[in-house]
């Protein structure tokens, strides 16, 4: 593993690893403000990227799969930011990393 790929993945694990921690220290914003503006700000990032490194078009059956799950995970965003502020840190941590187990039994 390069020092790049190793950076990149601390940088990953420690802003996933803070989120439950930097939603509890902002209590007064509502969860689903901190919601659109997480998802904006990614969504920001995220086209800037493809500005500077294009990779080709989508085709529009594509665009509207990732609308469709962009829009699911702005709703997980919010539930979770809502079950930070309801219960624990820890409980509302491990019920949002349980949910590939919730969709095995779903499915």
């Amino acid at each position: 593993m390069t020092i790049r790929l190793g950076l990149i993945l601390l940088l990953a694990m420690v802003s996933v690893s803070s989120t439950s921690l930097v939603i509890r220290s902002v209590a007064t914003v509502p969860a689903l403000v901190l919601a659109f503006w997480r998802m904006l700000t990614a969504s920001g990032m995220l086209w800037s990227y493809s500005v500077i490194r294009p990779a080709g078009t989508l085709s529009s059956a594509n665009k509207k799969r990732i609308i469709f799950a962009g829009i699911f995970l702005g709703c997980h965003f919010a539930c979770f930011f809502l079950g930070v502020r309801n219960t624990s840190i820890a409980n509302a941590t491990l019920l949002g990393c349980m949910a590939p187990i919730f969709t095995v039994f779903i499915s």
